[in-house]
């Protein structure tokens, strides 16, 4: 395994403590809104990157059936000559 690590599951505060971070020490309900502004704001970005994706496939779908449609009509058009 060369350049990889192996990596072993600890619970938060051994986790902590073996990195040698201390704990926050939060009151009541303030890690609640710590959780729940960062699931919204993450739930809101895969939203905006998933409607920026359709965005782009219809518009090159649609692109390609108005490039298919004009090519045929100039392809399919008859000519009449006098």
């Amino acid at each position: 395994m060369d350049g990889y690590r192996s990596y072993t599951l600890l619970p938060a505060p051994q986790a902590l403590q073996v990195a040698g971070i201390t704990p926050l020490p939060l009151s009541s309900k303030e890690h609640l809104g710590i959780l729940n502004g960062t699931a919204f704001s993450a739930a809101v970005s895969a939203l905006v990157v998933r409607g920026a994706r359709g965005m782009g496939v219809l518009g090159a779908v649609s692109r390609f059936l108005f490039v298919l449609r004009l090519h045929e009509t100039d392809l399919s058009a008859p000519t009449y000559r006098s």
